[in-house]
């Protein structure tokens, strides 16, 4: 993949403005309904928002000094760690002006603003301090970074030790390019839905192409099936908590989104079509297309962990946690 170009910075940046524009635009995005919201309720122990489910799983309710969060569009997650105090202050970034503008406005509400400092620029190329951040956030962000690897392994420079890097991220298809055994299903479920769930003129359910996403936007879903792996490879420790999103990912390309929130009865079969997609990726026959993936930059090692290190024994694994439990045990 090569870099981008001004032409395509410009691309994205007006066409996530025009978005940003749209109060209807967040009426597509599958997470964005009732349903969905409830369903992520529940899969992340009753926590109600993402925000509060990562200040409370993952920082441990204790406040860190400074953040970083890369591609942050309008922040609306990183706005409320701000102000829930979790982090003391914040650096954002992002391509699009026009979403930096809608976010100093969010944390301004909040009372926060101060508290953040706000950069337009290529997220692909910003210089990171080396051990400057206690937690870093890709919020729907990093399957947009074309220089995918370079930007993680910047990321874990950057993160200070014991720090954490959070990702809730599309992790599907490249360009949305699905396999045809995924929107087989997808395309089957479709054509049993109420005519009424269909958008005008389209009885069957139709996917962009790869060219027509780049055309749109030529940072949308560049890499997203390598972020995983790449992540992996980084940090090999990662948790991963899927978040689902394929089957209502795929649907909502052609769904009547204005019906599922204004009908009861739109509001009943997106429910049901949620349900169906939690049974289908449960038993293995969807993928989970959205993910919470959540990794961590070790502390310096000790004395006795370097000298187990070259014993051959990983100091942060499983085994040396096992012989420090056994010590443990005998001692008492």
């Amino acid at each position: 993949m090569s870099a981008m170009t001004d032409s395509d910075r410009q691309k994205t940046a007006d066409h996530w403005a025009t978005a940003y524009e749209n109060e209807r635009f967040s009426r597509r995005e599958w997470i964005g309904h009732p349903a969905a919201q409830e369903r992520m309720k529940r899969i992340m122990g009753g926590h109600a928002t993402h925000a509060q489910w990562f200040i409370k799983t993952q920082l441990m309710n204790k406040p860190v000094r400074r953040g970083l969060g890369i591609g942050v569009g309008v922040a609306f997650h990183e706005n409320q760690i701000v102000a829930s105090g979790a982090v003391e202050r914040y650096d954002y970034f992002d391509l699009s002006q026009a979403g930096l503008d809608l976010a100093k406005a969010g944390a301004a509400d909040l009372g926060v603003a101060d508290r953040i400092t706000f950069h337009c620029a290529d997220v692909n190329e910003i210089p990171l301090e080396e051990g400057a951040y206690d937690v870093i956030t890709f919020m729907a962000s990093l399957h947009h970074i074309h220089e995918l690897e370079r930007t993680l392994l910047n990321c874990q420079r950057a993160l200070a030790p014991g720090g954490v890097l959070w990702a809730f991220e599309y992790v599907g298809p490249d360009r949305f390019d699905y396999p045809d055994e995924h929107t087989d299903i997808a395309r089957r479920i479709y054509r049993m839905l109420a005519p009424e769930l269909h958008l005008p003129g389209e009885p069957e359910l139709k996917f962009p192409t790869p060219e027509a996403v780049i055309e749109v936007d030529p940072t949308e879903a560049v890499h997203s099936s390598e972020i995983l792996p790449t992540m992996r490879r980084i940090w090999p420790d990662m948790e991963v908590h899927g978040q689902y999103g394929s089957l209502s990912f795929m649907i909502m390309w052609c769904l009547n989104y204005d019906y599922i929130y204004d009908d009861p009865r739109g509001v009943e079969a997106y429910r049901t079509l949620i349900d169906i997609e939690t049974a289908l990726v449960d038993s293995g026959q969807l993928p989970h297309y959205f993910v919470n993936a959540i990794a961590r930059k070790a502390p310096p090692l000790t004395a006795k962990q370097r000298l187990v290190r070259r014993l051959g024994i990983d100091p942060h694994g499983g085994f040396y946690a096992a012989l420090g439990r056994a010590k443990q045990r005998l001692a008492k």
